[in-house]
């Protein structure tokens, strides 16, 4: 499991001497300075799961910030998916104690998947690692990926049909959930990281499901040296990502354009386009711009596929959609000169909140649709809560029909009617409890109840261009 030179693992073997030549501190400094601005005195976390890649970008970071009057804290997250996992977080903890390094475990808790484990791990480890951020109010998290990273991903894309965004494969900079996602190691290969590592007497885990050929990256890997035997090595295909990269990010900034001239986002979670100066576009910049706002209204993690884009971008660019479409999670439906876009009511699923009754306060916070910030507090005491607990649903057509005359005009006619019918709202047994977008709240106001939801979509229109590593 631990590998260390030029001592045998514990497995009993043999780790052969390094023959790259490791990346110097002042190599990485320079990396790492490309991708600011930092702060005086930079805070910086890193994510460690204590693999090569990662404790090399742990001893490099922390170098990089005590030199500048900061620090390096780590964050390992324990999946629970192997037995060994909690054993190998102690022994990232105790290699951290003994460099005098803040660490942290984090679990990912609650029931897990049966299909696309490696994806919802994924997505779990980001969402804990950027919460631990935001919560400490340190803005970088450092990411250990490397250059061979960044081929499997370019590969895996390729072989999926993605188009220049999905081939640009990861940025050197992103922000996910307001923090900055830093990958200094990019271009960097692994055996430079594992040569540091060994002339620093480091050892390092092996994780073992890096040999399962059941999952696809972990195949995929495996035939990289037949690739660079037949001429498609790291050297062409870091000079593929960087082309697309810059591709991508000239879209990026093309797409910002547009969507200042065309696009209005509203806080109720949803869209309106100029489709006139839509049409006038380039239909490059067209499909650009309607791939990031599905994106972005629809909350989900990636945009649609690119052939039904097509379909949408051919029907905008020629007259405008004559009809209402859906695509991506997201309604788009002409009319008075504007295209609109919202979430489509029938796409989101339920959130339960509470079903049982052996407390007296729920507080949750948590990402709804992948679209609103929802944060609740629920005093249970002295509540007469009917079977079926809490729940925070989307209202619907028939929910806004059971409160329609009680809402404030000021409030129901400034949001047009469908985009009404895919709002948060709470549900307490049977029936609409509070809607905030609307200023509804059915229970007394002697309630304890308390509900807000912002707008937070997983990607916005006018983002910093990509970053080429």
């Amino acid at each position: 499991m631990t590998g260390l030179a030029p001592s045998p693992d514990i497995r009993g073997r043999a780790v052969p001497a390094a023959t790259a030549i490791p990346l110097a501190q002042a190599e990485f400094d320079r990396r790492l300075d490309a991708l600011g601005p930092f702060e005086d005195a930079p805070e910086l976390v890193v994510a460690v799961s204590g693999g090569a890649d990662s404790m090399a970008l742990l001893l490099y970071a922390d170098r990089w910030a005590r030199a500048r009057g900061g620090f390096a804290r780590v964050i390992t997250i324990n999946h629970g998916l192997r037995p060994e996992s909690l054993d190998e977080a102690i022994q990232v903890e105790a290699w951290c104690d003994a460099r005098g390094i803040k660490q942290l475990t984090l679990t990912w808790r609650g029931e897990k998947p049966k299909s696309g484990i490696q994806a919802a791990a994924r997505a779990a480890r980001y969402r804990l690692m950027t919460h631990y951020c935001r919560f400490e109010r340190i803005a970088h998290l450092l990411l250990g990926h490397n250059a061979g990273d960044q081929a499997e991903t370019f590969l895996h894309r390729m072989g999926r049909g993605s188009g220049v965004d999905g081939l640009a494969a990861m940025p050197g900079v992103a922000v996910r959930d307001g923090v900055r996602l830093l990958r200094p190691l990019l271009d960097v290969p692994r055996d430079r990281l594992t040569a540091f590592l060994q002339a620093e007497n480091q050892s390092w885990i092996e994780d073992p499901g890096n040999a399962d050929t059941r999952y696809g990256r972990i195949a995929l890997r495996r035939k990289l040296p037949d690739l660079a035997r037949a001429g498609i090595g790291p050297d062409p295909l870091r000079a593929a990502t960087r082309a697309f990269g810059a591709l991508r990010a000239d879209a990026d900034t093309r797409r910002a354009a547009l969507a200042a001239e065309t696009v209005a986002v509203f806080p109720e979670g949803y869209a309106e386009i100029d489709a006139g100066r839509l049409r006038a576009a380039a239909p490059d910049a067209v499909r650009e711009l309607l791939s990031a706002l599905l994106h972005c209204i629809g909350g989900r993690n990636f945009a649609p596929r690119r052939a039904r884009l097509d379909r949408l971008v051919a029907a905008v660019c020629v007259g405008g959609p004559d009809r209402p479409r859906t695509l991506g999670g997201c309604i788009l439906a002409p009319g008075g000169g504007r295209l609109r876009v919202w979430r489509e009511p029938k796409a989101i699923r339920d959130v339960r909140i509470y079903e049982g009754w052996r407390t007296t306060t729920v507080i949750r916070r948590f990402l709804w649709d992948g679209r609103f910030k929802i944060d609740i507090h629920i005093g249970l005491a002295g509540l007469n809560v009917q079977t079926g607990g809490f729940r925070v649903a989307p209202l619907g057509e028939e929910g806004w029909q059971s409160i329609a005359d009680a809402v404030d005009p000021a409030f129901g006619d400034a949001i047009p009617g469908p985009v009404r019918f895919a709002l948060p709202a709470l549900y307490l047994g049977g029936g609409v409890a509070e809607v905030p977008h609307l200023g509804y709240r059915r229970v007394a106001d002697d309630m304890d109840i308390d509900i807000s939801a912002q707008f937070s979509p997983p990607a916005i229109l006018a983002a910093a261009p990509f970053r080429v590593a």
